[in-house]
């Protein structure tokens, strides 16, 4: 339906078209002067300039961002051509940038109107208007999807006037492409290192491959070339010939993962059921992942550092091989008779030891038939027995009664070592019920040696972290007269068993990846996955918490700290999109008020690197402790003489007025999650930055949140 601009202004929820540039610009002045709390603007480049050139919409926009205090939010796509208009939109809006948008349109609490790319900055002549109510949360769904995609504009804006290489991440498919830009990489990687992680396959040309690797490495001296593969017999002599040429070859058994690393960029391909052959005979992928995301540079750096330490020296495998002797394996067991028997067998042949980590005290209880002869062997031969475990039930020392006990926490994964040889993990949908089937969830049986030797180490350190608990309870009733001995011998031991837990992480990973490896395998079978994406996420949990814990150990460790100048603006940025990135299922959204006056790189503070730990915890327990799938946060820096501070809010839950006190107390009960990231942040901002921190918070029916209040010096 087209109307004119006389009747174009009907109070009713109705979707109309116009035309002309005097219909079309009234819309426009309209639409922005009825916006109330929230304006939301989409232009493409060319939709920018002309906005700005138009000065009846300009100063609509200009109108509702001053006088009526209207937030407006402005997405374009920052070019050359654009870049004045944008910087004039900066002074009165919240700008980003999104690349290649297309389209203009805008939504406000009640309006939506939309015209389509304009040409050489000239008015639109056709538009459509509507106030319908499904359509405009519509629109308002799909402006919050692009802006939480789009980049700060002053980000962009300092990319363009400074010529920085901004970084960027992108999907190639096609084989011929991937192809070319993978042997790019791999040509610009030859300056310093290249790291690969590649399936069973190779060249079916396997001179030209060899050839190709030999002159890469002469291209430089000093060029690094680490490559991950499962090496088979197929495939052995290829592997044997690229070492001969100075490629550290390493190999992991059923490796699925396909990936290029060097130091500036990453490409990796999907799994191997969806590539073809490619020109010169080398299966490549059809579709890969390039970026030169610096972070996830960082991340897939330490993914490759952690497969090559569990991984088998290549000339090892070789020789395996051509000896035929039997590799190391990792298998996960469902029948619970062929685990009792293997379990059985196991027990027959031991000679010196067996560590055991017990779930829960009825996970003895359950098997004690098996124990009794464990400790038969004991009794018969002198085998060395230790035990962590619950210790709630008396009777539990009686299954085992010659062996070494010690208190552990109750936990959802029982692991037995025999002779550091072999090794069974058990996982447990529920480790207290009353028979092995109801409680258990999945066996893995592993005869790797890196994968043992970590959890043997995981082992000791929780027994010598058992002990050291018993030490810290007879200290305290000997020392009882002198408070402030107690409270150094308490927090020693705290900080000395946060960083005994610091290897878990690294062992955690071993086992991850066996784990990872096993979903490959089993790929095909629901039941077993669910079991193994279960075994994953148990495993990432106890890995978050080990991580956090060895932060707060290093901040509370250190006698000597580096502090100098950080921008605190970009420290926020970075921890408010790392928070995002973590939590892609929310919708967060920030505003943020700055002091009047100021320009963000004036902003600078007494810090250093782990400053972006302050912030990125704040946000997160903002996230978690908010309800729904929209998180609205607010950021305030205001200027309080030496101190820059910082005023972190949500409209969360709330916290209870008598836990307001122990917000930053460590290991806190209740917290949604491990207790300890707002002790880091007063580790880090009292302790280290010589800060102040305060918290507020209501739990009203009408409004509820919680405000972080951080004082952070100013640096000169």
């Amino acid at each position: 339906m087209k109307e004119n601009a006389e009747n174009k202004f009907k109070d009713q929820a109705t979707t109309t078209v116009y035309e002309g540039a005097d219909a079309i610009t009234a819309i426009r002045v309209q639409t922005l002067s009825n916006a109330l709390k929230r304006l939301d603007v989409c232009d493409d480049s060319v939709g920018t300039v002309a906005l700005v050139q138009s000065q009846p919409v300009l100063n609509a926009l200009i109108k509702a961002a001053k006088n009526r205090k209207v937030h407006i939010r402005f997405i374009s796509d920052i070019r050359q051509e654009n870049l004045a208009s944008c910087k004039e939109l900066l002074e009165f809006v919240e700008l980003r940038h999104l690349g290649n948008v297309r389209g203009n349109f805008v939504v406000t609490e009640n309006e939506y109107y939309a015209f389509a790319e304009i040409k050489e900055s000239k008015i639109p002549l056709q538009a459509i208007y509507s106030k319908g109510r499904v359509i405009v949360e519509q629109q308002q769904y799909l402006f919050d999807t692009l802006w939480n995609s789009a980049l700060p504009a002053r980000v962009k804006i300092q990319e363009l006037e400074q010529g920085i290489v901004p970084v960027s991440t992108k999907i190639v498919r096609g084989i011929k492409e991937i192809e070319r830009l993978a042997y790019a990489l791999i040509d610009r990687s030859a300056n310093s290192h290249l790291y690969v992680a590649i399936d069973d396959r190779e060249p079916e040309n396997r001179e030209t491959g060899i050839q190709y690797v030999k002159n890469l490495m002469s291209k430089n001296p000093k060029f690094q070339f680490l490559l991950i593969a499962d090496i088979q017999k197929e495939n052995s002599n290829y592997y044997k010939a690229i070492i001969k040429e100075g490629v550290q070859v390493r190999h992991i058994e059923r490796n699925k993962v396909t990936f290029i690393l060097s130091g500036d960029e990453y490409m990796s391909g999907e799994p191997v059921g969806e590539q073809q052959q490619s020109s010169e005979s080398v299966t490549i992928p059809t579709e890969a992942t390039w970026t030169n995301n610096p972070e996830v540079i960082v991340q897939m750096n330490q993914v490759f550092q952690t497969m090559w330490k569990s991984a088998i020296h290549g000339e090892a495998r070789i020789r395996q091989l051509e000896e035929g002797i039997e590799p190391q394996e990792t298998k996960l067991f469902e029948d619970l008779n062929e685990v009792s028997q293997i379990g059985a067998k196991l027990i027959e042949q031991l000679r010196f030891e067996a560590l055991i980590i017990a779930a829960s005290d009825k996970m003895l209880l359950r098997n004690r038939e098996a124990f009794l002869n464990l400790s038969k062997k004991q009794e018969k031969i002198g085998v060395k027995i230790r035990v962590l475990a619950p210790l709630t039930d008396s009777a539990v020392s009686d299954v085992i009664p010659g062996a070494e006990w010690r208190k552990v926490d109750s936990t959802r994964v029982s692991v037995m070592i025999f002779d550091r040889k072999s090794m069974f993990l058990t996982q447990y949908s529920d480790s207290g019920a009353n028979t092995t089937q109801e409680a258990v969830s999945s066996n893995i049986y592993s005869t790797n040696r890196q994968t043992i030797l970590g959890m043997v180490s995981v082992f000791e350190a929780l027994w010598r972290q058992s002990e050291l608990r018993e030490s810290e309870e007879k200290a305290r009733t000997q020392l009882v007269e002198t408070l402030s001995k107690e409270e150094r011998s308490r927090r020693q031991a705290q900080l000395l068993q946060d960083i005994l837990t610091h290897d878990i992480r690294n062992y955690n990973q071993v086992s991850k990846l066996s784990a990872e490896l096993l979903r490959e395998k089993f790929a095909n079978d629901p039941e077993v996955q669910t079991l193994i994406d279960s075994l994953l996420q148990s495993i990432d949990g106890s890995t978050s918490l080990v991580e956090r814990g060895r932060r707060l150990g290093r901040i509370l460790s250190e006698d000597t700290v580096k502090i100098y100048p950080v921008n605190l603006v970009e420290s926020l940025q970075r921890s408010l999109s790392l928070v995002r990135q973590g939590s892609k299922e929310r919708v967060i959204s920030e505003k943020t008020v700055l002091p009047e006056g100021l320009r963000a790189n004036e902003m600078l503070v007494e810090a250093d690197d782990l400053l972006d730990e302050v912030f990125s915890n704040i946000f997160s327990n903002s996230v978690k402790y908010s309800e729904g799938h929209n998180v609205q946060l607010g950021i305030k820096i205001e200027d309080d003489d030496k101190y820059w501070k910082v005023s972190l809010s949500d409209q969360g839950i709330g916290i209870p007025q008598d836990l307001l006190s122990k917000v930053f107390d460590r290991y806190l009960a209740g917290a949604r999650g491990s207790g300890l990231g707002m002790s880091i942040v007063h580790a880090l901002v009292v302790h280290r930055y010589n800060g102040r921190l305060e918290v507020t918070s209501t739990q009203e029916a009408s409004s509820s949140g919680t405000t972080i209040h951080v004082w952070l010096k100013k640096a000169r």
